[in-house]
């Protein structure tokens, strides 16, 4: 069989690659960016993990996370060692249904790790640029969404270094 309009095949293969939906691209932030434009840096431990259906029309599936404080590192006077965070993010597990979202950060349970964090419109602290914002210690090293391993006494001398650049 002869298709008689090549360039008709021509025109509905280019639309159909044009079309084609293309993997989200992160924009990566650097370290200092990330340490200046965020409301608060802690690092602490997941006590909690509560994955549930959303209420109302989305029918998408969050994971609330108790998050407690251990050191603040950048912060109002309102956060202090002990103290718990309620963090809410897409995706988690209900039942035998998973759902993930591409670049939300994922949490265990007793995890340690390092935060950036910011205030939602609604007034809740939220993770900081999506997975970006995340950081797990794992003994004297950190790692984040890129999978590489980071020296993490050099890695809170950075963060400290670019909040007192912007304090000047």
């Amino acid at each position: 069989m002869s298709f008689k309009h090549p360039l008709l095949l021509g025109a509905l293969a280019a639309a159909a690659l044009w079309a084609a939906p293309a993997p989200a691209a992160i924009v990566e932030w650097s370290l200092d960016r990330m340490a200046t434009e965020s409301e608060v840096v802690v690092r602490g431990h997941v006590e909690g993990l509560d994955s549930h259906w959303l209420d109302g029309p989305s029918s998408i599936i969050v994971t609330d996370v108790k998050f407690v404080v251990d050191e603040v590192w950048k912060g109002s006077g309102r956060l202090t060692k002990g103290l718990q965070l309620d963090l809410r993010v897409n995706g988690g597990g209900v039942g035998e249904m998973r759902m993930v979202q591409e670049h939300q950060p994922v949490f265990l349970q007793k995890e340690d790790a390092v935060l950036f964090l910011w205030t939602s419109g609604e007034g809740r602290l939220g993770v900081y640029n999506d997975e970006q914002g995340k950081y797990t210690v794992m003994g004297d090293k950190v790692v984040g969404f890129k999978q590489e391993p980071l020296d993490l006494g050099s890695f809170k001398t950075s963060i400290e270094r670019a909040i007192r650049s912007t304090q000047r």
